[in-house]
C-alpha cells in the first residue's frame, strides 16, 4: 500500500491535522493509523465518565464518521524513513509521514489508551470506570496537575458524601501553571470538601491494594485510587531506522518547522515533541496547522515552510461545572474558563 501522506495516531492534533489537510485538498493522499477505530476528546473524558448523563457518548466518535481520509485500524510497529509496519505485517509506503501518536497517563493509562480498541470496548469500559466512582465512598487522587485537579472537581461537584483526597509531591497544585493558579485551585477544592495535601510522595504499601503510605510514615487507604503522574509517551515504533531521532526523554528531535531533525520528510506534533512548552491540545492544534501547510508547500513546491514559536505556559482547568482557572500566555482570565465549560471543546474536534 502506498500514499502520500501517513498519519499516525488520531489524538487531538492527529485529527486536527487531518481536518486541516482535508480543507486544502489532501484528504484523499493521506492515510490515517491508529489502534483505535474511534477518535476521543481526551479533555472531555473525565467529566464523561464522573457523569454520564452529561456526555453520554458524544466525547467519541468513529473516526470514519470524523475524517474523510482513508482509516486503518492497526498498530505501528516500526517506522523507517519511507514506509511503516504495522503489528500485523502490513507494509504502508509513504512520502511524507507525520508522527502524532501523543502520550498517555502515566498511572491512569485508560485515560487516553494506546492499545488496540473498539469504540463499544471503550464505551464499556468506561461504564466500568463510572461505576467504579459511584461505588467508592473514600477516593485518593495521586497527583497535583491538571488531570488530577480536574477529576478531584468533577468528583466532587457531583458526589457530595464522598471522602475525597488529593495527594502531590510538589509544594503546591498545578506546578507547570502560576502559583496563583494553583492556589486558586487548592482553594476551590478545599470549599468542595477536597482534602488536598502538598509535599508528600506516595509508596503502594507492599501486599495491601488501594494503600500507600509518605516518606514521613502517614498512612492513606482508599476504596478507589486514581494516579495521575506525568506523561508516557507512545514512542516504541521508533526503533533502527529512526531511533536516532528520539532524545534522552523519549521525545522526537524537531526543528522549528516541527520537521524531524536530520529528516527531509517527516514532521511530528503535540505531546511527543522535544519542544519546550506545555503539552495541550490546543498547542497540538497549532503544530497541526503549521505541519499541514508546510506539507502542502512541500508537495506543491510553493513557499518557504512556516515555523513554530514556543508557547509560554496556558491552561484552561475546570474545577467542576462552573469554575475554573484560564491561564493564557501572559495574564489569568478565569472567567474565560465559561469558553471551556461550555462543551469542553467536544464540537471543536468532532464535528
Amino acid at each position: 500500500m502506498k500514499t502520500k501522506i501517513a498519519v499516525i495516531g488520531a489524538g487531538l492534533g492527529g485529527l486536527s491535522l487531518l481536518k486541516t489537510l482535508e480543507k486544502i485538498g489532501l484528504a484523499k493522499e493521506t492515510i490515517l493509523i491508529d489502534p483505535k477505530d474511534y477518535g476521543e476528546v481526551s479533555f472531555a473524558v473525565l467529566r464523561s465518565f464522573v457523569t454520564p448523563e452529561t456526555f453520554p457518548t458524544k466525547v467519541r466518535k468513529p473516526l470514519k464518521e470524523i475524517v474523510t481520509s482513508e482509516v486503518i485500524q492497526g498498530k505501528v510497529e516500526e517506522l523507517n524513513e519511507h514506509s511503516l509496519i504495522l503489528e500485523d505485517g502490513r507494509i504502508i509506503d509513504f512520502e511524507y509521514a507525520v508522527i502524532a501518536s501523543g502520550s498517555s497517563i502515566n498511572g491512569f493509562e485508560n485515560l487516553k489508551p494506546s492499545e488496540s480498541l473498539s469504540l463499544e470496548q471503550r464505551e464499556y469500559n468506561m461504564g466500568v470506570e463510572t461505576k467504579k466512582v459511584h461505588d467508592a465512598k473514600k477516593i485518593l487522587i495521586i497527583g497535583g496537575g491538571p488531570v488530577g485537579v480536574e477529576l478531584a472537581g468533577e468528583i466532587a461537584d457531583n458526589y457530595k458524601n464522598k471522602e475525597i483526597t488529593l495527594v502531590t509531591g510538589p509544594n503546591r497544585l498545578l506546578n507547570s501553571l502560576s502559583p496563583g493558579a494553583g492556589k486558586k485551585a487548592k482553594k476551590v477544592l478545599t470549599t468542595m470538601g477536597v482534602k488536598v495535601l502538598t509535599n508528600q510522595y506516595l509508596e503502594p504499601i507492599e501486599g495491601s491494594i488501594n494503600s500507600y503510605k509518605s516518606k514521613s510514615g502517614q498512612i492513606f487507604e482508599a476504596d478507589l485510587v486514581y494516579k495521575s503522574l506525568g506523561i508516557k509517551l507512545n514512542n516504541g515504533f521508533m526503533k533502527n531506522e529512526t531511533a536516532r531521532y528520539i532524545n534522552d526523554r523519549g521525545q522526537i528531535k524537531v526543528d522549528a518547522r516541527l520537521m524531524v531533525k536530520g529528516s527531509t520528510n517527516l514532521f511530528a506534533l503535540g505531546d511527543i515533541t522535544d519542544v519546550e512548552e506545555m503539552k495541550l491540545g490546543a498547542i497540538a492544534n497549532m503544530h497541526a496547522k503549521l505541519i499541514a501547510g508546510n506539507l502542502n508547500n512541500l508537495i506543491n513546491n510553493i513557499g518557504k515552510l512556516k515555523e513554530h514559536k514556543a508557547m509560554p505556559a496556558m491552561g484552561f482547568i475546570t474545577l467542576g461545572h462552573k469554575k475554573g482557572i484560564a491561564q493564557l500566555p501572559f495574564m489569568r482570565m478565569d472567567p474565560m474558563i465559561a469558553i471551556k465549560q461550555k462543551d469542553l471543546f467536544v464540537s471543536m474536534y468532532l464535528k
